[in-house]
């Protein structure tokens, strides 16, 4: 466990009481999101079966980590400083750390996990970053703000041997510690970093009272660790639900299987042969057989074949299906419906679920702005990088973190706004089709060509005004 690790590494440090957290809460999440919950088998029934099977299941937690992720990054960020040569240094280091890349899927964990790590450092006179689950991450300092001091942990091995990392951070300042072990369940014996990373020492001084680190946590509120700063899963308190969505949806693929199709044959109507492989008689219905059957002429009126088989309740399972999913939106902050499964549409678009004015935009807007802050955090963390390697002197900037808030519109709200414009005379007609059809100028000239001669006019009244 992370908290008994870092104990044992740095004895010096106040380890806040929060091993069950880990333990109990954070790996939980995790399992949940990896797709194998403590649900995932169910036992076997029936007369000659016995053990267990897997559980059908729809992994919607993975599916809602996702979703939060999508809204709170549907829109493009500008992230500036005020400063000509801040700016090109954190477009550039942004771009060459793939960070509009992967801060979806940093987000989609943090969502997943409760939070996540975004650190910053030094690799060969590079600045870096990379991005950390929340089981590998320990908060040891902090304040009202934020996090300002966590010990990193980081386990591998090499040749047999388990290698546990540590990196502990402190503003501007970060201490590294390696320890090995035959045993992958403890960290073994402190052994020179070096042994393993021959190009690091044992600390590195940036300097700057900045933290190396941005700890970002989702805009839930933990009711389960009052005293450490430390996040909530988006869905931490809705696991009960996303077990009877996958019990839900486990019977819809069971409904399937033992309503598949059921013929009724006479005895008279089996034939029985000798299977070498299984080393026993087998008697079944010959199917190919078209001309004759053999039976008793007394068993003449119970000769019949029937068809046995029963109606599969589709609907009724879609509906207790979008019971669940409903019930989920409400436990996680979500706007009824921002999650349905039918059989025509599916699960619904961030689109769809973005395009009215919801409870799902005030619960992604709280994500935003901690998101904000974490941007900024970062960008101090890498000019205070940039300043120790000789990318950038020492200079005075300002962050601002800017959301192009684009509206997102779907189609049939576009051609509506479109409409109103052109009727108000907002809109000139070529406009108005290259925007209702999402077309170029002269594709649109073209359109509005076809219109006139069809209706035979010299100007014509798109939408019947």
């Amino acid at each position: 466990m992370i908290t008994d690790d870092v104990a044992k590494a740095f004895p010096d440090i106040s380890i806040p009481n929060v091993g069950n957290y880990y333990s109990e809460y954070i790996a939980h999440w995790k399992q949940i999101y990896e797709n194998h919950p403590e649900w995932s088998e169910v036992q076997k029934t029936g007369i000659y079966k016995s053990g267990k099977r897997q559980m059908n299941r729809l992994n919607v937690a993975k599916v809602l980590a996702d979703l939060f992720a999508s809204l709170t990054f549907s829109e493009q960020v500008d992230i500036t400083c005020g400063n000509e040569s801040c700016d090109k240094y954190i477009a550039e280091m942004l771009n060459a750390n793939g960070f509009w890349k992967n801060i979806p899927s940093f987000i989609s964990g943090a969502c997943a996990l409760g939070g996540g790590v975004l650190k910053v450092y030094a690799d060969n006179g590079v600045p870096c970053i990379e991005y950390v689950h929340a089981d590998r991450f320990l908060p040891v300092m902090w304040n009202g703000k934020s996090v300002v001091g966590a010990v990193i942990e980081s386990k591998s091995q090499k040749n047999g041997i388990y290698y546990t990392f540590f990196e502990r951070h402190e503003p501007g300042h970060v201490t590294y510690k390696l320890y090995k072990s035959k045993n992958s369940d403890t960290i073994g014996d402190e052994v020179p970093v070096s042994e393993l990373y021959p190009e690091l020492p044992d600390a590195v001084d940036y300097g700057e009272q900045v933290p190396m680190f941005v700890y970002f946590k989702p805009d839930v509120s933990n009711n389960a660790e009052y005293d450490v700063p430390l996040g909530m899963s988006v869905y931490a308190n809705a696991i009960d639900t996303l077990y009877g969505i996958d019990l839900t949806y486990d019977s819809f693929c069971r409904e399937v299987i033992l309503g598949k199709k059921r013929i009724i044959v006479p005895a008279e109507t089996l034939t029985s042969y000798y299977d070498s492989k299984a080393g026993k008689w087998i008697t079944a219905f010959d199917t190919d057989d078209e001309v004759y059957v053999v039976f008793n002429g007394e068993d003449r009126e119970n000769a019949k074949i029937e068809d046995n088989t029963a109606e599969l309740r589709i609907q009724e399972h879609v509906d207790a299906l979008n019971a669940h999913l409903n019930m989920l939106c409400l436990q996680v902050g979500l706007s009824p419906g921002s999650l349905s499964f039918d059989k025509v549409e599916g699960l619904k678009t961030a689109t769809e679920v973005m395009s009215e004015e919801s409870r799902t935009q005030r619960t992604i807007k709280g994500d935003k702005n901690l998101l904000t802050e974490a941007f900024e955090s970062l960008v101090h963390a890498l000019i205070a990088v940039g300043i120790y390697l000789g990318y950038l002197p020492r200079t005075q900037y300002a962050v601002n973190v800017a959301w192009q808030d684009n509206v997102i519109t779907d189609d049939n709200t576009l051609i509506d706004n479109t409409i109103k414009l052109y009727t108000a005379g907002l809109l000139d007609p070529i406009t108005a089709i290259m925007r209702a059809n999402k077309v170029d100028e002269k594709t649109a000239q073209e359109i509005y060509e076809k219109i006139k001669k069809a209706q035979n006019v010299e100007d014509v009244d798109m939408f019947g005004s």
